[in-house]
């Protein structure tokens, strides 16, 4: 009796109602002024990479916090962008950490990325250090458009901290949840290492 199917007819259009979503309110930061170090997700970037600018802001910080960026390679390749090319002025590795909001752990690791020429006091227009699809997934980062979230595939409830650019409003990580050499676990030491020099006073040029 199709009076008592309760299943659509042909004409009718099936309305699906989502469950309610806890949206996350991210803050809105500058990311060359906030002590932290964050990086823009970019699905359509082939290799992590950052500005000159940038790679010399990131470096002061880390040296506040007692790291620093090595470098990998001098090689200088071509790099291909919305604006065009641009080349690189070699490949460095810096230390990473991120944090599961939830549980406080902190996830250590290292990142190689390629600085780009240009400017090193440039001070607007700076591009950000871009993370790579190939590094997101390394990261096991999943990306919840809806909530405003980036999950942690490995870790199921968890979501890592994020917020928005002042000017473009795009969502940017931090990845510089680091601590000292003293509160290091096993794998900490076995990523950082290499990084550490201490939290005495350095200074930096911007030719290293």
């Amino acid at each position: 009796d199709e009076d008592n199917n309760p299943g659509p007819r042909g004409d009718e259009k099936i309305v699906l109602t989502p469950l309610p979503v806890e949206v996350i309110e991210e803050p809105v930061i500058n990311i060359m002024n906030d002590p932290g170090i964050w990086v823009l997700l970019d699905d359509g970037c082939n290799y992590t990479s950052c500005s000159l600018a940038y790679h010399v802001n990131a470096r002061g910080k880390l040296r506040k916090m007692g790291f620093d960026a090595m470098r990998r390679t001098n090689e200088r390749v071509s790099i291909k962008g919305a604006s065009g090319s641009v080349s690189t002025l070699g490949d460095y590795a810096m230390p990473l950490g991120i944090t599961g909001q939830f549980s406080g752990m902190i996830i250590p690791g290292s990142l190689r990325h390629s600085v780009m020429e240009g400017d090193p006091q440039q001070k607007s227009g700076i591009t950000p250090m871009l993370l790579s699809r190939q590094d997101q997934g390394t990261l096991g980062l999943i990306k919840d458009q809806r909530a405003n979230a980036i999950l942690l595939k490995d870790y199921p409830q968890e979501r890592i901290r994020s917020a928005r650019t002042h000017d473009s409003h795009l969502q940017v990580i931090c990845i510089s949840d680091l601590m000292t050499r003293s509160e290091w676990d096993q794998n900490m030491s076995t990523a950082w290492s290499e990084f550490w020099i201490g939290t005495g006073e350095h200074k930096f040029a911007a030719k290293q």
